[in-house]
């Protein structure tokens, strides 16, 4: 090899170590320094001290890609996975400490829920009652008109 092409080939591969055309770290790379070498993936930034990719701030590695946990999960370390936070019950969410229930659904026997239709609330029960004007006829709430001096019976 002549001695032209051989200091072209050198410098040829001292310029392609310097810029790292085309290396994203699976493994990290001994032979660069600079972190332009390094094309980070969405949500990731170079660690120049690690010369790997780490998950940006605020985002974890979650199935093989940096993320972050939806709304009411955190990230767990150990397990690598986000694990859901909320304390509360069904149809409940957490408010300045304390589980309260959904917008239009009240607290019958220690459960958030609505009264079925022409139903009203009755503390005394802990329970829904038919509405005023209301009967209960085979598990459901009707109006039953009954003409003069009639009276609806079972």
């Amino acid at each position: 090899m002549s001695k032209p092409l051989l200091l072209l080939l050198l410098l040829a591969v001292y310029v392609y170590s310097q810029n790292c055309h085309h290396c994203r770290p699976a493994v990290q790379i001994q032979s660069c320094n600079h972190p332009k070498c390094y094309r980070c993936g969405i949500n990731e930034v170079f660690n120049p001290t690690t010369r790997y990719c780490d998950c940006a701030q605020g985002f974890y590695p979650i199935n093989g890609v940096c993320a972050k946990c939806k709304k009411g999960y955190y990230y767990d370390d150990l397990q690598q996975t986000c694990i859901g936070s909320n304390p509360c019950s069904i149809n409940q969410y957490l408010l300045n400490g304390k589980c309260v229930c959904l917008p239009g659904l009240i607290v019958i026997q220690n459960i958030c829920q609505r009264c079925p239709e022409n139903q009203t609330y009755a503390p005394a029960y802990d329970a829904c009652r038919c509405s005023t004007n209301y009967t209960l006829v085979n598990g459901s709430c009707i109006i039953i008109k009954c003409g003069v001096n009639q009276v609806y019976s079972v």
